[in-house]
């Protein structure tokens, strides 16, 4: 498995997961994201083969847009950045659903920075 793919499996297990939380709030749909990228591995970083984990707080509008990113747990500080603007630039989600309307809602996503 690629580490896009890691990535990825990664974020979509944890946008499932974390929205059924809150079902009991009444999503018919759940979030997905339908648009992802890789963030850029801090290049000191890479160089020394430090790896890590960034855990994002992520709100999505009802029209599946990113509104804000948050940190809010990392094995290294120094990987956040790179996570917060790759997620708040390039991606985009197929909006959580309620009544037939996309809402807007809050997922958690570990972006894996590995070689």
């Amino acid at each position: 498995m690629t580490r896009f793919s890691k990535i990825l499996l990664a974020a979509l297990l944890v946008c499932a997961a974390m929205p059924a939380m809150k079902a009991a709030g009444g999503f018919d749909q759940l979030p997905a994201p339908d648009r992802t990228a890789m963030p850029v591995y801090p290049a000191d970083l890479a160089a020394k083969h430090i790896e890590g984990i960034v855990v994002l707080r992520v709100s999505i509008d009802g029209s599946g847009n990113v509104t804000g990113v948050q940190a809010v747990k990392s094995t290294d500080s120094r990987f956040e950045q790179s996570a917060i603007d790759c997620v708040s630039k390039k991606w985009h989600f197929k909006p959580a659903m309620k009544a037939g309307e996309g809402v807007p809602c809050t997922v958690t996503i570990p972006i894996r920075f590995s070689r």
